[in-house]
């Protein structure tokens, strides 16, 4: 059977349209896949095997181009609209006038204030001949009288002006705040509560009738916001439907040509296609839902309610459904009754032959060899919960890292959110390493100095000290001694009679023992040389104290920066936020080698927050390429991803909208033994769904 099967996108990157399509190929179909082309893949055609190939249609230069046109013409309308607005207000106004009288009103009005300034200004014989321009008759006297009456007038417009902007405007002012208080004492809370109605609507993909216009309007803080807003959401409707519109219409006319014998419609942008593809052939329809269209949680509004519209008047024409699994079944038949038959077809792949882990995925990631993954793989796309994992990361056990293999729109963003956690990591580490240094260096920077002082010290031993001033007493003088005496004498005060009563001559005597000896001049003369040699001696040790104290501290912070140096050249390396190694960002791996990358993984996630019904009901590729590859799985607590953690063992279920502090206490608390016993699993999981079929993978 020849087949056709339309997708919109391009076709090759679309993981379950490639599997469903080698399957039929391998029953003995030749199928052709219709898909649009990208900016990733611009080629209008590739063939993925014998009897299989993918049709790209062009599609973005006549959409814009019929876009521009449609916008540019409600443009043109909106400027002749505005205009004629403003020619029937005119219009109005002339009617109002004629029938209240309101011109003549103020004309007589007008003409009453300049009948009275005109009888003033006559009465006067100076400002008459100013009138008139009789110059040469106001003389010199009128002249000064006119310019006296000028100034006397500016002065009081200049005090007219000053009164009001000093004492008349603060109180309007205060007025008009109070009149803005009372009136802001209801606004504001209505324009809060507008806004969480609006987004809460939002969240649960629901519309607020007839008051959606009013929430809208004072959500928007006025009518103008307003309708700027509404005149945005116009043009992105334009845009889609002009793009829905073309691809439509070349899906169209390239499946005529190829003249299939079975449609194939994935997802709901291609239904109307195949619609009339259908009434012009009389072949049978057969659409594939891969996800809840209705409920995408990504989805504008205007999109939905198209989804929604494209259900409703064409479910009635498929004469096969096919969607991923039971639960998203149960929501289309209750939803849409219509529905004929309905078949299931899992998002399953075929069994992998692992050959053993070559590194890849760690040499991708620049991760040693060993480091346990936590793997993402797949699109970066909103509302998947792809941040929490991000922000999980600085949480995870030392020996973890976050590794996303994918590509999408939230790229920017997660990169940013890596960089700042980079940042961050970076700043605490610095941190650390000063409080350990703080902590362990003190007591080697103080050990240090200290031995080293007290090494080099002359006055390392106070018993050295004593020993040395007992010798100097107990010598005879010396010629040169009595030199050195007179020279201490001479310069300084005699140290021994201003400090500490022990080193006085008294106490040097009583401690030496030659107190009670007889007071020979002789013996005075030779105490007061020794005295003196002595003060000479604890001079020299204090001045020699004071260098290695000022020695010591220079040394204590050459020590300080040294170890820091030390410490800081240990770790520099690793302070780069390059070296980040808690998440990495990686690009997709080729779809028939993913078994090969993802086996490198220690945990596979799929963290989607149960935000909407389409999440409610997922299974994504996700719950069988984990697992396929021997990876088990943490998984968000929705029925499709619960039943088969729980059923088969195959991994762990995440809590409702868990916190980063959980994620990781999750992977914290698990074992080695738990991992094994769950990669085991894993195998016996994959054979269950895929039974006998295998894929070689090189």
């Amino acid at each position: 059977m020849k087949i056709v099967a339309m997708v919109p996108n391009s076709g090759a990157r679309d993981v379950r349209v490639v599997k469903e399509a080698r399957t039929l190929v391998d029953a003995g179909h030749r199928v052709d896949v219709i898909g649009i082309r990208e900016p990733d893949h611009t080629s209008i055609a590739a063939i993925l095997q014998e009897n299989l190939i993918v049709h790209r249609v062009n599609w973005q230069a006549s959409a814009f181009q019929r876009t521009t046109l449609i916008l540019l013409l409600l443009t043109f309308l909106g400027a002749m609209l505005g205009l004629y607005l403003v020619y029937q207000l005119v219009k109005l106004g002339l009617y109002i006038n004629a029938t209240l009288g309101i011109g003549d009103g103020i004309t007589g009005i007008w003409n009453s204030v300049t009948a009275s300034m005109l009888a003033v200004w006559t009465s006067s014989e100076i400002l008459t001949n100013l009138y008139n321009g009789r110059f040469d008759e106001i003389g010199l006297i009128g002249s000064f009288a006119l310019l006296l009456g000028f100034m006397v007038l500016l002065v009081i417009l200049a005090a007219g002006a000053w009164f009001g902007w000093r004492y008349v405007r603060p109180g309007m002012m205060s007025i008009l705040r109070k009149v803005k208080a009372l009136f802001t004492v209801f606004f504001e809370p209505a324009k809060s509560f507008s806004n969480f109605a609006l987004d809460f609507a939002d969240i649960e993909r629901i519309h607020l009738g007839s008051t959606q216009f009013l929430f809208e309007m004072i959500g928007n803080e006025g009518l103008w916001p307003f309708f700027v807003n509404q005149l945005r959401n116009l043009a992105a409707l334009i845009q889609y439907r002009s793009v829905h519109t073309l691809q439509t219409k070349r899906m169209v006319e390239l499946a005529l040509e190829l003249e299939p014998e079975l449609i194939y419609c994935h997802e709901v942008g291609t239904l109307k296609a195949g619609v009339i593809i259908k009434k012009k052939l009389g072949i049978p329809l057969i659409y594939d839902a891969h996800e809840m269209y209705d409920a995408l949680v990504q989805g504008a509004p205007h999109i939905l309610k198209r989804y929604k519209k494209l259900h409703e008047k064409y479910f009635s024409e498929v004469d096969a459904f096919v969607t991923v699994n039971e639960t998203i079944a149960d929501i289309y038949k209750e939803t849409y009754p219509e529905i004929k038959k309905t078949v299931i077809i899992k998002n399953a792949t075929p069994k992998a032959k692992l050959k053993p882990y070559d590194g890849r995925l760690h040499e991708a990631a620049k991760l040693p060899y060993g480091r346990k993954i936590l793997l993402y793989q797949g699109g970066y796309s909103p509302n998947r919960g792809i941040e929490s994992i991000v922000k999980a990361a600085p949480f995870l056990p030392d020996d973890w890292s976050v590794v996303l293999m994918g590509w999408g729109r939230l790229q920017e963003e997660l990169e940013e959110l890596i960089e700042e956690q980079a940042r961050e990591w970076t700043k605490k580490t610095i941190d650390n390493i000063i409080s350990e240094l703080k902590r362990k260096g003190r007591e080697k920077i103080t050990s240090e100095a200290r031995d080293i002082l007290l090494s080099l010290s002359p006055a390392t031993d106070v018993a050295a000290l004593e020993q040395n001033i007992r010798a100097i007493y107990s010598q005879t003088p010396t010629e040169n001694d009595i030199i050195e005496a007179s020279e201490a004498s001479n310069n300084t005060n005699l140290l021994l009679e201003e400090t500490d009563p022990q080193w006085s001559q008294g106490g040097i005597e009583a401690q030496l023992g030659i107190g009670d000896k007889p007071s020979r001049p002789e013996l005075v003369d030779t105490m007061k040389v020794r005295n003196r040699l002595v003060q000479r001696y604890i001079n020299k040790v204090i001045k020699t104290l004071t260098q290695w104290d000022k020695a010591g501290n220079g040394l204590r912070t050459e020590i300080e920066v040294g170890v820091l140096k030390k410490v800081l050249l240990e770790n520099i390396p690793r302070l780069d936020p390059e070296n980040y190694e808690k998440v990495r960002m990686i690009p997709p791996a080729v779809q028939e080698q993913l078994p090969l990358w993802s086996q490198g993984a220690t945990l596979g996630a799929i963290p989607y927050p149960n935000d909407g019904l389409n999440h409610w009901a997922c299974s994504p590729n996700k719950l069988w390429e984990y697992p396929n590859a021997g990876v088990p799985i943490l998984v968000s607590p929705v029925p499709e991803l619960y039943k088969a953690v729980t059923h088969d063992g195959i991994g762990w279920v995440l809590p409702p909208d868990p916190s980063p502090q959980q994620i990781a206490m999750i992977i914290q608390e698990l074992t080695d033994e738990q991992f094994t016993e769950a990669k085991l699993n894993c195998s016996a999981f994959i054979e269950q769904i895929t039974g006998l079929c295998t894929l070689n993978v090189w």
